[in-house]
């Protein structure tokens, strides 16, 4: 049976006891899990993909409304993303 005010939940959360499973868990390495292939920045088609850029403060992509930008694993980067709109007056 749900009902809303259930008398058995109190809403304490006890402290974990010491020798839990959160203690046995090794800690997590950060980004260096993922192997780093070599840095990428093309134009498929009408996808770009930017992958594994490190550093690099100066990408720059010239896109149409078309397309769309895929960025994976890139760390202290900046990727400035232009978009080109084309509109005619046909007046």
């Amino acid at each position: 049976m749900k009902t809303k005010n259930r008398t058995d939940r109190s809403g304490v959360v006890a402290p974990p006891t010491s020798g839990g499973a959160a203690a046995t868990k090794p800690p997590l390495a950060g980004g260096s899990a993922r192997p780093a292939g070599p840095p990428i920045l093309v134009l498929e088609q009408t996808k770009w993909r930017v992958e594994n850029q490190q550093g690099n403060r100066d990408m720059t992509i010239e896109a149409t409304k078309v397309q769309t930008a895929y960025v994976y694993n890139c760390h202290n980067s900046v990727l400035q993303v232009c978009v080109c709109v084309w509109w005619w007056w046909w007046g």
